[in-house]
């Protein structure tokens, strides 16, 4: 029993974990397709916190990770994306806008100004999901991107084919599967 209790409580603050070098962060970031860097001078901060309680809000499928340092060295290697800033969020993130995996990285850098957990949740998400997700045959990590733009608070515009907005048994049908999502879901066409 106290192993058990051990463990969830071990488990439950695991939200992001720490990068101790260079060649880990950069591992980390090219590894997978989004990674949330959080870079930080103590291990005291009441940003970490902020950041930590910011990680918990994201649902555990998300293809998210989360990771902080405390190391100057790995601070110093992205002083350029954060501007030197120090508390400093990233975003690194594999994909392009309409969420298509890219060689190329994107990297997003929080401006920290509003350091709150609600400030950081809103620019992760809208840092770490496609602009215009396919809603079509989409697998995979693509499947999970869209999935945590459904769950985000952001606006959601859904087009469909003409044919499609005027047969009223599919805007039903979208309407009641899209309500999961969304507190208000309002179907029809755009003329």
């Amino acid at each position: 029993m106290r192993a058990i209790m051990l463990f969830a409580l071990f488990g439950a603050t695991s939200g992001s974990t720490e990068v101790k070098t260079v060649k880990d962060a950069i591992f980390l970031t090219k590894a997978k397709d989004v990674v949330v860097m959080g870079l930080f001078e103590s291990k005291k901060s009441d940003e970490l916190k902020v950041f930590k309680a910011a990680s918990k809000t994201f649902p555990t499928v998300a293809p998210v990770d989360f990771s902080y340092s405390f190391s100057p060295e790995v601070i110093e290697r992205y002083a350029e994306e954060t501007q030197g800033r120090s508390p400093a969020v990233l975003v690194f993130r594999r994909f392009d806008e309409e969420g298509k995996p890219k060689r190329k990285q994107y990297t997003f850098a929080f401006d920290g100004d509003d350091f709150t957990e609600e400030a950081l949740a809103n620019f992760i998400f809208k840092s770490s999901i496609p602009l215009v997700p396919s809603v079509g045959n989409v697998q995979g990590e693509q499947k999970m991107r869209w999935q945590l733009a459904m769950l985000s608070r952001l606006p959601k515009f859904l087009f469909f084919s003409a044919e499609d907005a005027i047969n009223q048994d599919f805007l039903e049908c979208a309407r009641s599967q899209w309500s999961r999502f969304v507190e208000q879901v309002t179907v029809g066409p755009l003329c």
